[in-house]
C-alpha cells in the first residue's frame, strides 16, 4: 500500500513523499518534465533531498560544495587561516570571555544587576546593528535588562520556549525582540550547543545550499524556527567534515562569509 505522506507545491513545482511497504518515495515534478526520484527508508532524509534538488533549480543555488569553494576563495586554509582569526573568530572569542568572566551562566539564570555588564558584552562585537546597540544601550539601564538576562540564560541552559517567553517578555515594550538580540548571549555562553541568527543572511544562505530554513523562517522568536535554524546548523557541520569546523562560531562565521562577502 502506498500513501501519500506529503506535499507541497511552489508554482510550477511539486515535492511529493509517499509511503510504500518497505521505504519511503520522493518526487520532484516540475511542469511536464519527468520527475525526479528518490528513495530511502529515513522519511526526512528523502524530503531533503527533494528540498535540495528542488532548490537545485534555482539559479542562486549552489550547494555545500559551491559554499565551501566560495569560503575557501576568503579563506585558504579554511578555519585555521590567520585573516578568518582575525576578522571572524577572535574577537567573538574575547567577547565570550569576557561574557563569562563578569557574568557567569550560572549567576544569570537567577541574578540581578548584571545590564551594564551585558551591555559591555554586546559593545564588545559588530555582530549587531549600531541602531541596536543604540538602543540595547538605554534597555540595559532599565529593570527589564534582568529579566532578559534570566531568560537569555534559561535558553542557553536548554529551556528554549520558557527562556524566549521570559526575553519577549522583556524585549516586546522595547520593540526589540528579534532573533539577534534573542540569540546573541546564548551563542557566546554556549556556542557548542548554540548559534546567533542574522537572519537574512542566514536565509539566503540555507537557499542556497537547498536547506528549508527560509521558508520556515518568522520573525516572531519561536522554538519551531529555532530548532530549524539548529537543524540546518547541524547539516552544515555534517558537510564540513573536511574543515573540522571547531564550534558554533565557526558556522556562523561561515554562514557570513558565504552569504555575505563579495564573490572573488
Amino acid at each position: 500500500m502506498t500513501v501519500i505522506m506529503r506535499e507541497e507545491h511552489f508554482g510550477p513545482v511539486t515535492l511529493r513523499l509517499l509511503k510504500r511497504q518497505a521505504d519511503y518515495l520522493g518526487f520532484l515534478l516540475v511542469g511536464s518534465e519527468p520527475p525526479r526520484l528518490h528513495n530511502g527508508s529515513d522519511p526526512a532524509a528523502v524530503w531533503r533531498y527533494l528540498e535540495g534538488a528542488w532548490a537545485a533549480i534555482d539559479p542562486g543555488f549552489f550547494g555545500y560544495g559551491g559554499a565551501e569553494s566560495r569560503f575557501l576563495r576568503h579563506f585558504p586554509r579554511g578555519f585555521a587561516d590567520a585573516t578568518f582569526l582575525r576578522d571572524e573568530r577572535d574577537y567573538k572569542i574575547a567577547a565570550k570571555k569576557l561574557l563569562d568572566t563578569t557574568m557567569p551562566l550560572e549567576a544569570a539564570l537567577n541574578g540581578t544587576g548584571f545590564g551594564l555588564a551585558a551591555l559591555s558584552v554586546f559593545q564588545r562585537t559588530n555582530m549587531l546593528h549600531h541602531i541596536e546597540k543604540a538602543k540595547l544601550s538605554d534597555f540595559f539601564r532599565t529593570p527589564a535588562a534582568d529579566t532578559f538576562i534570566n531568560g537569555a540564560a534559561r535558553f542557553a541552559s536548554g529551556d528554549i520556549e520558557p527562556g524566549l517567553t521570559t526575553m519577549i517578555y522583556a524585549l516586546k515594550p522595547f520593540d526589540m525582540a528579534t532573533w539577534t538580540v534573542a540569540t546573541y548571549l546564548p551563542f557566546l555562553w554556549q556556542p557548542e550547543v548554540h548559534i546567533f541568527l542574522k537572519p537574512e543572511v542566514t536565509k539566503k544562505f540555507a537557499d542556497r545550499v537547498g536547506h528549508p530554513f527560509s521558508r520556515e523562517y518568522k520573525s516572531s522568536l519561536s522554538g519551531y524556527v529555532y530548532d530549524c535554524l539548529l537543524d540546518l546548523t547541524n547539516e552544515i557541520r555534517s558537510r564540513l567534515t573536511s574543515l573540522s569546523p571547531r564550534d558554533n562560531i565557526d558556522i556562523q562565521s561561515f554562514i557570513w562569509a558565504v552569504g555575505a562577502y563579495p564573490v572573488q
